[in-house]
């Protein structure tokens, strides 16, 4: 049993100013959660939180559901919330917002404790319990639902894992290691990102908690040493599972632009973000908000920061250790960052602040330990890195309330888009409202880019969009008379533009007339492979109409008097021939159209 280190003993704080900084946390965790919650409730699904309703609509609760990948993400914790608000009713929001709620209270006192534990009850631990509150960093992975039970829970996995680790290293009770490597555990459940949790606790290590004496680096490494292999084998094996059962979610083609996405991410983005920034938004693609900053913001914001360092290493020098826990953190993001999304969205992917959301636990510590000295101090700390850097504590509380007001103008301008009608929302919201005074049967077409992207493909089909409305929406490949939903969700008349049409037929007033001799219908054009048929008819009778089309022959059903059919097909549409089931029936074909499916007025 490896003995505690001695320690300085700590300044004398009274209880009662302690318990009065515990309870000032704990009034503005209360106050964030009050104006998350509502901006929470009035927000909705997006993108990929329809994917994971409609899988978790369609599962059972199994470990093989929750160990399936979802977009190249091991992820069962979040798929277990997924199934569980699936489950509680359909498109629940209510539901996934108050998941939302627990999830970030979580993270809020595991915030308030690290910064107690490390620096003590002191009131110069409020701002940064701020900086973490108030951040449009996590704002914006809170709104987005599916991008929230990634990245909330990590974020308390990693206040807790430095909080219960450096208890650890002040302590050497192996108790607290085990804790550290259960609380990492529980974050690689929620996100792969989980894993870069080692590099601050490595850091803390070796560069703030290092053994006395020459040759520190290899004493500290030895005293360790059980710990080290511990942490080491939690992430070999699970790295060795990722790579056997999971597909690479990093980039495997297409150039990179490594500086773009570097200046947008950094530059751009971190530096007014430390500020409160980034003030302004685009909404490209609503409800998501990138980074736009104006230029002249952005320079005068690093000036601003680069003066604060200036200050800061002034009063204390050696304030710039605190980079070794920020700097391989923030390098690793922007590496994978780039790997994944930036092959595809290239210098965009800096301006999405979600993909730096898990880096602002690193940033509150990173900022604490630079200004703030630990208490108690480590043995090994140098004299100048003890000293307080906050020495006008009115002009710190003035520069905190400042940079408060910036954070919640970003704050609000960014949830703005999130509260209103945006595309997928309104149209999710007027099937399901539809759908609720009667059942809908509509084509099984994609839904509008601007709703659900191309790129997701099954899941932006109707079939499983709407999954969890169960057979209040059914989504047909074929029928006649059908209805297709509209770019607001209304059940509409559709149509075939673009692709081929048929040439006029050869017979005045009913165009092609098939019977059960093979009709053979020229046509104009050439649509994509993936296309919708159309064709019009007139019959007497009920029947069948046999379509041969690119060598294969769909049955399709005909009602007496004009109507039209629709089917859903892909590949060449040559040498296309119809017949009739019945030899005694004649079905007179004015049109054929073979191209993408469009909706035309609603049929209400």
């Amino acid at each position: 049993m490896l003995k505690p280190v001695p320690r300085p003993t700590p300044p004398v704080v009274s209880d009662a100013a302690g318990l009065t900084v515990i309870g000032s946390g704990l009034l503005l965790i209360a106050l964030q959660l009050v104006f998350r919650g509502w901006v929470s409730l009035h927000g909705w699904f997006y993108s990929d939180d329809f994917e994971f309703l409609s899988e978790a609509s369609n599962r059972g609760l199994g470990l093989s559901y929750l160990l399936t990948p979802h977009d190249s993400q091991l992820m069962p914790g979040g798929v277990l919330f997924a199934w569980l608000i699936a489950h509680v009713g359909p498109f629940s929001w209510t539901s996934a917002s108050l998941v939302l709620l627990a999830f970030q209270l979580c993270a809020d006192l595991c915030c308030l404790w690290m910064l107690l534990t490390l620096f003590g009850r002191r009131w110069a631990c409020i701002p940064f319990l701020l900086l973490y509150l108030l951040s449009p960093l996590t704002i914006t992975a809170f709104m987005w639902w599916s991008a929230a039970i990634n990245q909330i829970p990590v974020q308390a996995a990693c206040f807790a894992a430095v909080t219960t680790h450096v208890l650890y290293l002040r302590t050497r009770r192996r108790r607290y290691a085990v804790a550290t490597a259960v609380i990492i555990a529980a974050g690689l459940c929620f996100y792969v990102k989980a894993a870069l949790i080692l590099i601050p606790l490595v850091v803390l290590t070796f560069v703030w908690f290092p053994e006395p004496g020459p040759h520190r680096w290899w004493r500290t490494l030895k005293a360790h040493r059980w710990v080290v292999i511990g942490y080491g084998a939690l992430a070999v094996a699970y790295a060795a599972y990722y790579v056997l059962h999971v597909p690479n979610p990093l980039s495997s083609g297409g150039s990179i632009s490594y500086g773009d996405i570097f200046d947008a991410m950094f530059r751009r983005s971190l530096g007014p973000v430390l500020l409160g920034g980034p003030w302004t938004w685009s909404v490209d693609n609503p409800p998501l908000g990138q980074v736009a900053t104006p230029a002249w913001a952005v320079d005068a914001a690093w000036l601003l920061i680069a003066a604060a360092c200036f200050v800061l290493l002034a009063r204390r020098r050696h304030a710039w250790r605190a980079l070794a826990v920020a700097v391989p953190y923030l390098f690793a993001t922007y590496l994978l960052t780039a790997w994944g999304r930036g092959a595809t969205l290239g210098g965009f992917a800096g301006l999405e602040l979600r993909y730096l959301a898990d880096s602002m636990p690193i940033l509150v510590l990173t900022l604490a330990l630079a200004m703030l000295p630990l208490r108690p101090p480590p043995v090994a700390e140098p004299s100048s890195a003890g000293q307080d850097a906050i020495r006008s504590p009115y002009l710190f509380g003035a520069v905190t309330v400042a940079l408060a007001v910036s954070a919640m103008w970003s704050n609000v301008r960014y949830v703005q888009p999130w509260n209103s009608p945006y595309p997928a929302k309104a149209f999710a919201q007027t099937v399901e409202t539809a759908s609720a005074a009667q059942p809908l049967t509509v084509l099984d077409g994609e839904v509008p880019e601007i709703v659900l992207s191309r790129t997701s493909y099954p899941s932006n089909l109707p079939s499983r969009l709407f999954r969890p409305l169960g057979d209040r929406v059914e989504a047909v490949t074929t029928g006649t008379d059908p209805t297709v939903l509209d770019d607001n969700g209304r059940p509409s008349v559709p149509g075939i533009s673009g692709g081929a049409t048929s040439e006029t037929g050869p017979t005045p007033g009913c165009g092609y007339p098939v019977s059960a001799r093979a009709v053979t219908v020229p046509m104009t054009g050439t649509p994509d492979y993936f296309w919708w048929l159309r064709i019009g008819y007139l019959t007497g009778a009920d029947g069948e109409l046999r379509l041969t089309l690119g060598g294969t022959t769909h049955r399709l059903p005909v009602e007496a008097g004009l109507h039209s059919v629709f089917l859903r097909g892909s590949g060449s549409i040559q040498d296309l021939s119809m017949t009739s089931s019945d030899a005694d029936q004649t079905i007179c074909v004015d049109n054929v159209a073979i191209g993408n499916l469009v909706a035309s007025e609603p049929t209400g």
